[in-house]
């Protein structure tokens, strides 16, 4: 006899359950909608409240956070974020309600959508996540100024009230990462948008002057966060000024993202690239060019060449208001050893090199599109000094 099908998740949620969908292919491409209806039918179902737990400690595993099932080429992950203590945190929540988010991120993600929008294509098969729950963030948001005191550092975390909300990732697989309720800078820029707002429905000055300080710091961590750094919270305090600077250049037409993706994964190499003094290298893979140059004798690991890259691309490349735009990245300023742990060898952690401090001090890079048979080094200088392409001698 053959297996019984999965029951399909519902497409729409009811109600107002999702409140912020996003899909994006940092958390995968190639999903098969499928795969991730079947590993959605393992969720716990019901409309009785149940209980769920982010500790095991006893309680069953369907009701502990985060739950997650990995079917073929999905992953399904659900998540409590926000700031609250997560220890030992506990909250209510309707099965069904997961299981209708969980569809609607299925649907709207790597099923593409309302297969009747001509832009459906533009998501099929990438992974996302829907948020539900962000008004208990409002809720919060709306009567700190009554129990805070206006002019207190607000760059520690938040008190632990009710302030979680749920999150449904659909990924390619796990990660670290994919806690986009805490780390998407989307969701920070929500929270912002929603500051600013009470920020001017204020009633006293007193209210401004502590909901101004507030959106000053949620935009501090918007900068902090921008490019996509992973493991930065919108609520953590405010770290250190980042190390690193990406730039989006109008002289510089941008190159096709796919031959940038190549040239990160395929001409770069694998190894560490060594740079003497005043030393500039020259990449480039189809339409897309990199220049790296160093001001003083050094070292730089592929990954952090990698980093730099992925950051400049995602922003210049991909990005809403940059896009097919060619950039520069280049070290800022900050002390060497704000970020990262040193090896033995001198050399700093992978596990701690982000897009804030990818490249050391005295590195740059440049990225532009790579014009028919000219140079490099030509091409580059031209555009920098916004001289004619045609001056530049053939290779």
């Amino acid at each position: 006899m053959a297996a019984a099908s999965p029951p399909m998740l519902p497409a729409t949620p009811p109600g107002t359950w999702a409140d912020f969908l996003k899909c994006d292919q940092k958390f995968g491409i190639g999903i098969r909608p499928g795969d991730c209806q079947t590993a959605g039918s393992f969720l716990p179902e019901g409309w009785d409240p149940k209980t769920y737990h982010t500790v095991r400690n006893g309680n069953e595993e369907a009701f502990t956070l985060p739950w997650e099932k990995t079917i073929g080429s999905c992953t399904i992950t659900v998540d409590l974020e926000g700031p609250v203590a997560f220890e030992n945190a506990q909250v209510t929540l309707v099965p069904n309600m997961i299981r209708g988010i969980a569809g609607y991120a299925i649907s709207q993600c790597p099923g593409g959508g309302d297969m009747q929008d001509d832009y459906s294509f533009l998501t099929a098969g990438l992974g996302g996540y829907v948020t539900s729950g962000l008004n208990r963030v409002w809720d919060w948001l709306e009567a700190a100024s009554d129990f805070m005191i206006p002019g207190s550092a607000l760059n520690t975390p938040w008190p632990g009230r009710e302030t979680h909300f749920v999150t449904v990732t659909v990924s390619r697989e796990r990660s670290k990462k994919h806690r986009p309720g805490d780390t998407d800078v989307e969701v920070a820029n929500r929270v912002l948008g929603f500051v600013r707002q009470l920020e001017d429905e204020a009633q006293t000055p007193v209210q401004r002057a502590f909901y101004q300080k507030m959106s000053g710091r949620l935009e501090a961590k918007v900068e902090e966060m921008t490019p996509d750094n992973g493991d930065i919270s919108w609520f953590d305090p405010i770290g250190p000024r980042r190390m690193m600077e990406y730039k989006c250049d109008k002289k510089l037409d941008g190159p096709a993202t796919l031959d940038c993706a190549k040239l990160q994964y395929q001409g770069l190499g694998q190894g560490d690239v060594e740079f003497r003094q005043g030393e500039t290298k020259y990449f480039n893979q189809d339409t897309c060019a990199l220049a790296i140059s160093a001001t003083k004798p050094m070292t730089i690991s592929w990954h952090q060449i990698s980093t730099a890259f992925e950051a400049l691309s995602n922003l210049c490349l991909e990005g809403s208001f940059y896009a097919a735009k060619g950039g520069h990245a280049f070290y800022s300023g900050q002390p060497p050893d704000v970020f990262g742990r040193k090896t033995r060898k001198g050399k700093r952690d992978d596990n701690e090199i982000s897009g804030l401090n990818a490249l050391p001090q005295g590195a740059r890079m440049d990225l532009w599109k790579h014009g028919n048979g000219t140079s490099l080094p030509c091409e580059l200088a031209a555009a920098l000094r916004q001289q004619p392409l045609s001056q530049c001698e053939t290779v």
